[in-house]
């Protein structure tokens, strides 16, 4: 009996000895949440707490401001959010072309049955009390894909955007592989996104620029240099004596990288042109041996295709979208991998009758993509679900 009453009492004793222990990590947590508390409360009492009261501030301001550009078709008026016009990034130029091209199918005389429906060509501007019916273009969903890149927007996502998107009568995004993220990561039925192409801005292949371009074989890299971008891959890339002749031009907002290079070897071969105009571009792609598209991820990826409208081949990253638009007309390496970086660098600076061949297959897949395709479908699904 005493053998029996001595198991119980170990049993006992172990299940105590486990609720001390699971007492005590919570009381550690506790504790940790409490310093949280107190770190949050002083960082918010400093001047980065003002600037994030004042930008709380603006963003109720922006609320309150939504404006519309009305556009009436023959049976249809459509209420375009201004919202993204001024965004200087890819959305801004997506936009301002969406708008132009449904300008352009504009009618003088409107029908008395003409419904009415909202469009916003991105989510980051739409009112909480979204209007009915509205239609929302998604361009993608990377923030939430990559929280660890993006842990404030991927918050934001969740906390502002997904509720918004559920209340939207039509979804559309720019690729297949965008809208099944966008279905899986918003729990949206794919069946009820559209997929419609992005159209391509055919860039002049300016000839009479001011820029003063490097003297040695370069590389262009296009865009501001957001997380998901991947520029690190590039600059270690670079770092290797096998393309040790290569440059690397740099356009849009990169002051960042710039620190970076300012105390790296790699000072003299990386040039900064800073935000220019399309002219400027143009020149300065055309002239290159190729565009490295290091993304992680893009929900589209225009500047591989406009690239191949100013003769120059791209390098992307093996990633969706990318290889999803760019299949067969690109060259590809892994956004982790140097060495991959590197050989396709080495053979596009190697092989100019291959490189030729490239911008050939890349400006024929280009022509499937125009801003008057995408009006057009995108005018088609919003007379669908006009009220």
């Amino acid at each position: 009996m005493n053998s029996g009453s001595e198991e119980i009492d170990e049993t006992q004793r172990s299940k105590e000895f486990e609720i001390r222990l699971l007492k005590r990590e919570l009381t550690f947590k506790e504790i940790e949440i409490h310093l949280y508390k107190n770190e949050l409360s002083s960082i918010y009492n400093t001047v980065l707490g003002q600037i994030i009261k004042i930008w709380k501030n603006r963003k109720k301001k922006r609320e309150i401001n939504h404006s519309y550009i009305d556009i009436h078709t023959n049976k249809l008026t459509i209420k375009f959010h201004t919202g993204a016009l001024n965004d200087n990034r890819g959305i801004g130029r997506v936009s301002r072309e969406l708008l132009k091209k449904l300008q352009l199918l504009q009618t003088e005389n409107l029908s008395p049955t003409a419904k009415t429906v909202y469009f916003f060509s991105t989510i980051h501007h739409c009112p909480k009390n979204l209007p009915q019916p509205s239609c929302i273009l998604i361009h993608d969903v990377t923030p939430i894909m990559y929280p660890e890149l993006f842990w404030f927007e991927s918050v934001k996502w969740y906390s502002e955007y997904m509720p918004i998107a559920l209340k939207a009568k039509k979804i559309i995004t720019i690729s297949n592989s965008s809208a099944e993220y966008i279905s899986f990561y918003l729990n949206i039925n794919r069946k009820e996104i559209k997929v419609i192409y992005n159209g391509i801005t055919n860039l002049s292949k300016e000839i009479n620029s001011t820029i003063n371009l490097p003297s040695e074989k370069y590389i262009v890299f296009l865009g501001a240099n957001d997380k998901n971008k991947n520029i690190d891959i590039i600059l270690k890339a670079l770092e290797n004596e096998k393309i040790q002749d290569i440059s690397l031009v740099m356009i849009g907002n990169n002051t960042t990288v710039q620190d970076i290079i300012s105390t790296s070897k790699l000072k003299s071969r990386v040039h900064f042109m800073g935000k220019l105009d399309d002219d400027n571009t143009s020149f300065i792609i055309h002239n290159a041996i190729a565009l490295v598209f290091p993304s992680i991820y893009e929900g589209f990826g225009l500047p591989p295709l406009e690239a191949a409208l100013c003769g120059t081949p791209s390098i992307c990253s093996n990633r969706p979208a990318m290889n999803e638009i760019m299949y067969g007309c690109a060259l590809f390496a892994s956004p982790e991998d140097a060495d991959e970086w590197i050989s396709q660098i080495e053979f596009l600076r190697d092989n100019p009758d291959e490189r030729k061949e490239l911008v050939k297959l890349a400006q024929k897949r280009a022509q499937e993509f125009t801003w008057e395709k995408m009006s057009r479908m995108l005018e088609a699904v919003l007379n669908d679900i006009a009220e």
